[in-house]
């Protein structure tokens, strides 16, 4: 062989070379992106391949690098370590078509599979090695061609056949696109193992003292290695090609979450203004609702009041004995006038919030909720010796009071507890019944009544204080409600006052 001959030829094996390697590449990063767990679970071993495969070729060029061109001989334990790359190269190809091709239901059985068939290839070569005794180079031709026969051509047609299958399934889902490459890629591989792996170097076994590479460049007129290279070439492009469907899949997620990312924004949105809704119509029932309270009770008192002073003045000039049993009268309707707006200044904000702090205000909540609603309350406070921030107290007070009152009114609780921890970052509370409970996955249904809207109040409230909420409920099971809300502005050190 002359020496443009052995360029051409080394050039042909640097080709073969790069279009594997760069095959394995390729399918290595797509495989940690696939979506598919049975394509991950076999993308890993055809990425093998591609690089092993790859490495095996250009070691191979080094070998006729060294002979041809140097006059070097290789030394024995490269050459084998290049049948060994080979081997594996194909024991992984041959991996990829048994974790592809069978039904997902014999997967258990893949690793005895390929054990097997590994364990029939090394018995083999072993017993190459005893029956050709000393002949070394011939041996290494042998075990050369017992690698193809045994893991080149099965491995190959195998991954065909897996190829020709994904053809199928990607016809079914409309891509027929990449169905198209995947099908140029079974060709080529069906190819690479029916032909390229069959005309090998002449070695003592059979068939290949017959069927070679000799024979084939003297059909052909081109080295078997061109052949193979063309094939490796039209392989990388095809498969490369197909395995675009990742990244038309990643997309597609990428495009459903960002729509699900839409929706639930306008969910909320809508929400948000149907929640803004319910509080300013609260605003204004609670408006309409002290309306009446001070027209139906405090303006008649004092309207009474000022009758009877009115009297009073008069009865002073005309029936001075009287005056002192008048007045007495008017004073029980005036201190009648100061319970009731008391009452409706508790209503508004107890006063216990800001006078005593957050424990006193629950514990003054609780009694009130029980002695309202019939049902038992138990509280179990954990380390709140101190102030906490206004705002972090008026939330925590507001939600506990819609727990209790939700309860009532809708759980038909009999008994209540809450437990709250405060920790120096954090504060956590959780409120429980035993009431008729409920199905959360209502709050996710569009609201078109008033159920859920204290408990959205509730979830609204604790965000809005940077804190996270959770419902736990089920029909018959009663309610459990959960929220953590940060302390951003430190804990003080002022002490309750009187």
């Amino acid at each position: 062989m002359d020496q443009l001959s052995v360029v051409r030829l080394i050039l042909v094996y640097f080709i073969y070379g790069l279009a594997f390697y760069t095959l394995g590449l390729a399918v290595a990063m797509e495989a940690g992106h696939a979506s598919r767990s049975r394509l991950v679970w076999a993308m890993w071993p055809l990425a093998a391949f591609g690089i092993a495969h790859g490495l095996h070729e250009w070691l191979e060029l080094f070998e006729h690098y060294l002979w041809f061109l140097k006059g070097w001989t290789p030394p024995i334990w490269l050459s084998w370590g290049r049948v060994f790359l080979l081997a594996f190269s194909f024991a992984s190809l041959l991996a990829f078509g048994v974790r592809m091709l069978p039904p997902a239901s014999m997967r258990p059985w893949d690793v005895w599979i390929g054990l097997g068939v590994l364990g029939f290839y090394g018995v083999g070569v072993f017993f190459m090695g005893l029956k050709l005794n000393e002949d070394m180079q011939g041996w290494l031709l042998a075990a050369d061609a017992w690698t193809r026969y045994i893991l080149g051509i099965p491995g190959s047609l195998l991954t065909a056949a897996a190829l020709f299958r994904q053809r199928r399934l990607l016809l079914q889902t409309g891509s027929s696109r990449f169905a198209n490459d995947m099908f140029g890629a079974a060709i080529s591989f069906a190819l690479y193992g029916l032909v390229g792996q069959l005309f090998v170097h002449a070695s003592p076994i059979f068939p290949s003292t017959y069927i070679n590479q000799e024979l084939f460049f003297r059909w052909v007129g081109v080295p078997i290695q061109v052949f193979r290279a063309v094939l490796a070439v039209f392989m990388a492009v095809f498969l490369i090609r197909a395995l675009r469907i990742f990244e038309e899949e990643r997309q597609n997620r990428l495009d459903e979450a960002e729509q699900q990312a839409r929706e639930a924004i306008a969910r909320r949105d809508q929400l948000r203004g149907e929640l803004l809704y319910r509080v300013v119509t609260a605003q204004e029932d609670e408006r309409a609702r002290l309306a009446r309270e001070l027209h139906d009770d405090t303006l008649q008192v004092l309207t009474a009041l000022s009758t009877g002073l009115m009297g009073a003045a008069k009865t002073a000039e005309t029936e001075p004995g009287k005056l002192v049993e008048q007045l007495i009268l008017l004073s029980s309707i005036s201190s009648q006038a100061i319970i009731e707006l008391r009452r409706m200044i508790q209503d508004l904000r107890p006063s216990v919030l800001d006078d005593m702090g957050l424990k006193a205000a629950l514990h003054w909540l609780a009694e009130r909720m029980a002695a309202q609603y019939g049902y038992r309350v138990s509280i179990d406070i954990q380390s709140v010796s101190c102030r906490l921030p206004q705002s972090i107290e008026t939330t925590v007070f507001r939600i506990v009071q819609e727990a209790f009152t939700n309860a009532a009114r809708h759980a038909k609780a009999t008994e209540v507890h809450l437990f709250l921890n405060c920790q120096p970052d954090s504060i956590t509370v959780i409120i429980r019944d035993n009431g008729i409970g409920f199905d959360p996955e209502i709050l996710k249904a569009p609201k078109t009544s008033q159920h859920g809207w204290g408990l959205i109040g509730m979830k609204e409230r604790t965000e809005l204080a940077g804190g996270e909420f959770q419902i736990e409920s089920a029909p018959g099971q009663g309610t459990t409600l959960r929220f953590y809300l940060p302390l951003i502005v430190p804990l003080t050190s002022q002490e309750p006052t009187a």
